[in-house]
């Protein structure tokens, strides 16, 4: 092997060297993983429909205790006090008014601007009310709630 060979395999080498794709490290556990990303600051932003299809509204996190707390919120019970239902509608107004960050739903002024007095009568006025289910089932989809409202009541009655 000649020197004029060394030089064009060094030259051919750092050409390989160069195209090789840099990758991020990637962490060495689940746990690194996750500890890495946290979610309860993540949003994320969604087209509801067709008659808002040029607005979208940036929805959020839930934690645990606010979902139990929806949920318990929700039951309807018997003379007796036993369970028998889950009030599905006011639970997607729940999910809605506190988890959909633009636009804030709980804002006083959102409520005057829409001529209502509570964040729920105004949800109404400007959200038909598949609207609102939908947005709230696109909360829970981003919450990791990838189940149908049947499972709700279920658990409701349980």
């Amino acid at each position: 092997m000649t020197n004029e060979n060394v030089e064009e395999y060094s030259e051919y080498a750092d050409e390989a060297l160069a195209a090789e794709p840099q990758t991020e490290e990637m962490p060495v556990s689940l746990t690194d993983f996750l500890c890495a990303n946290p979610v309860q600051d993540e949003t994320e932003k969604v087209i509801l429909c067709e008659r808002l299809k040029d607005f979208e509204f940036e929805i959020g996190a839930m934690d645990k205790k606010q979902y139990d707390g929806y949920i318990n919120q929700c039951v309807v019970k018997d003379g007796k006090g036993k369970a028998v239902k889950q009030n599905i509608a006011l639970f997607n107004e729940l999910v809605v008014i506190n988890h959909c960050l633009y636009p804030d739903f709980r804002s006083a002024d959102f409520a005057q601007k829409a001529g209502a007095l509570t964040p729920g009568q105004a949800l109404y006025k400007v959200l038909k009310l598949g609207e609102v289910e939908k947005l709230a089932d696109c909360i829970l989809k981003f919450n990791g709630f990838d189940r149908d409202f049947e499972t709700l009541r279920k658990k409701a009655k349980n």
